[in-house]
């Protein structure tokens, strides 16, 4: 019921006027009863906000005239031919504006600089006869469809896409340990944008994440190998060569023989953040993600368009570097585990499953969170390496990590944090199991981080709004909202006899459907928790940057980060649950799917990305098909 009223209402307010000329009422500012520094920072954030929430219909004709030189309105029909995209070289204005210096000749040729080209514009319509001015800006205003806000898709791509193939200014050394993390952050960016680089260069990036593995020996229970059946399925302890398309993990003489040994030395291995750098779970999820975008390309199905030789080619690189590093992968992320006491219990003098958690440190020697889990989850999904010994007790670590807000935090005993959360509750997604946590208080904490001024989310209690939090929160909310029509599902099943989940779902559909591989299951939902069309309005008016990429809040710098997770949010209020629980046809998904996009359809809508994954549901599908089907066969 209260779902219910939350849609009707969504839906009248959806209705008004102020949505969709993109203005908003004073009324959902912030209050406070007493003035002090952080509700000062709140409304100078929405102060911040404020001139982006404008009625278009108000602006007069030059500032029209200005927004669609600049890309972010569509020229009218008579104005079509006239209106040519402003740009200038790279004065000492604009280098100033940009946080420039000589050396960053890496940033883009052609930069718009709106105080310069703003004068311009009004300069050329003073020079225009009165009467023609007045007409025009009647036309204009008459064209509904000039003041639809539109994406800046190509200035985007063209953003991101020289981080990939151009040197990078100085300051950027800093990321130096990232260097996955940018390739997946921009080759996610232009999947989404229907970008993608030519084949040649994508064989370039999987050489530079293949440079990025590190193998290293670890030491394992021998006990342990001895009881897992994935290695005893794809080992040869008496051999160095692999006896499949994988990598050994066995080392002569050190892991000869596994009888009257408390330890066995194994070959594992990780992708580092650089080249020489120890593997680490956070640059080895991006670097396996990206990968998977690559993989996915030569996978297509039939019926999807075709892709070009070099990138077929690139995709059997990606897809056979993650086949062949796929065991060793599965011996580094068991050497990561670590059992430690519940919070529940006083210490044990004997450690058991009833009475202990399991996390996972994020390399050797490392901090353990549930960031590690979630990454550890993630790749073993994809890859098909998800295992009873390598989950044991990791739920209730993970539902040990929530706070008494209702969120997650990095660790028992922190505060909720957004992308903590949202690793918490895709991890538990994965792993089919939120029986340990509070749903509700989750559910209420996620709610409440969307602003209702701003339209986007903060990360935590009493933060400000971040562009990167439209993913962080809004998949979070995505993925709850699957698990609340999985219960009903249940709930209306709880007389009948039913199966367990099939052993490829994740959650994301009904049971036996294997929803993980399944693209229209993800679209096959009723609606978010969140509200859909406030949180795309944030990220076209106020995340954008009209260089191209996009940023936390207008205050702030673009980056590759915050371009990644704010279309990764876009694609999220656009695409995931769209559409209602009846089997429905794909035209109908795409009707349906139009009806939630704010501003310009033509050039706002963008690609489906998984919430769970986050790389696009096909990529995903067709990982899935190749390594969960091969496992099955075998």
């Amino acid at each position: 019921i209260r779902r219910s009223v939350y849609y009707r209402e969504k839906e009248r307010r959806m209705s008004d006027s102020h949505y969709a000329t993109g203005t908003t009422n004073e009324s959902d500012r912030c209050r406070f009863l007493v003035d002090s520094e952080t509700s000062q920072l709140q409304t100078d954030t929405e102060d911040e906000c404020a001139p982006f929430f404008v009625s278009l219909q108000d602006l007069p004709a030059d500032q029209l005239l200005h927004l669609q030189q600049v890309g972010l309105l569509p020229p009218s029909s008579k104005q079509h031919a006239n209106v040519v995209p402003l740009h200038s070289t790279r004065s000492a204005k604009a280098r100033q504006l940009l946080g420039l210096d000589e050396s960053s000749e890496e940033e883009e040729e052609d930069v718009v600089v709106l105080e310069e080209t703003l004068d311009v514009s009004v300069l050329s319509l003073e020079e225009k006869d009165t009467e023609a001015s007045a007409e025009a800006e009647e036309e204009t205003k008459a064209d509904d469809s000039v003041y639809q806000v539109c994406l800046l898709r190509e200035k985007h791509a063209a953003f991101v896409t020289r981080a990939l193939f151009a040197p990078l200014p100085a300051g950027y050394v800093s990321l130096d340990s990232s260097r996955p993390w940018i390739i997946y952050w921009c080759l996610h960016s232009l999947d989404l944008l229907d970008r993608l680089p030519p084949g040649t260069k994508l064989q370039g990036v999987v050489h530079t994440l293949q440079a990025c593995w590190t193998s290293t020996t670890v030491n394992l229970d021998t006990s342990l190998v001895q009881r897992d059946p994935f290695l005893s399925l794809h080992s040869n302890p008496n051999s160095d060569t692999p006896t499949t398309d994988m990598d050994s993990i066995w080392i002569p003489d050190a892991s000869s023989s596994l009888f009257g040994r408390e330890k066995i030395q194994l070959r594992g291995g990780g992708f580092g953040g650089g080249i020489g750098q120890m593997a680490h779970c956070a640059p080895g999820y991006a670097a396996v993600l990206a990968l998977c975008i690559i993989a996915g390309l030569g996978l297509r199905e039939k019926g999807e368009p075709s892709c070009d030789e070099e990138t077929k080619e690139a995709a059997v690189m990606a897809l056979a570097l993650l086949k062949r590093k796929r065991l060793q992968l599965y011996v580094w992320f068991l050497s990561l585990r670590h059992t430690m006491p519940r919070l529940t219990t006083a210490t044990p003098t004997t450690m058991t499953t009833e009475n202990t958690m399991t996390g996972f440190r994020m390399h050797h020697d490392g901090e353990i969170d549930v960031r590690a889990s979630y990454c550890i989850l993630c790749m073993t999904t994809l890859l098909n390496l998800t295992t009873e010994t390598l989950t044991e007790g990791v739920v209730e670590y993970i539902a040990a990590c929530q706070t008494y807000e209702g969120g997650f935090g990095g660790e028992p005993h922190t505060e909720a944090h957004g992308g903590y959360t949202y690793c918490a509750v895709a991890a538990l997604k994965l792993l089919n199991d939120y029986n340990h946590v509070d749903v509700q208080s989750l559910t209420g904490w996620l709610a409440r981080r969307q602003m209702s001024y701003e339209g986007g989310f903060s990360g935590r209690c009493n933060k400000l709004v971040d562009g990167c939090y439209s993913f962080w929160q809004g998949a979070g909310m995505a993925v709850l909202d699957i698990l609340y029509d999985k219960q009903q599902q249940q709930q209306h099943s709880s007389s009948e006899q039913t199966t367990g989940p099939h052993p490829f779902d994740s959650g994301m559909g009904e049971e036996n459907d294997s929803s993980l591989m399944n693209e229209k299951a993800v679209t096959k939902r009723a609606g978010l928790l969140f509200d859909r069309t406030l949180l795309q309005r944030y990220i076209l008016l106020c995340a954008q940057d009209v260089n191209g990429g996009l940023r936390d809040k207008p205050s702030k710098p673009r980056d590759f980060y915050h371009t990644c997770y704010n279309l990764s949010g876009l694609s999220i209020a656009q695409h995931v649950l769209s559409s209602h629980e009846n089997n429905t046809s794909m035209e109908k998904n795409d009707n349906e799917d139009a009806t939630r996009i704010y501003g310009n359809v033509e050039t706002n809508l963008i690609g489906a990305t998984h919430p769970c994954f986050n790389i696009r549901i096909e990529r995903s599908t067709e990982i899935l098909n190749v390594f969960h089907k091969k496992e099955t066969q075998t």
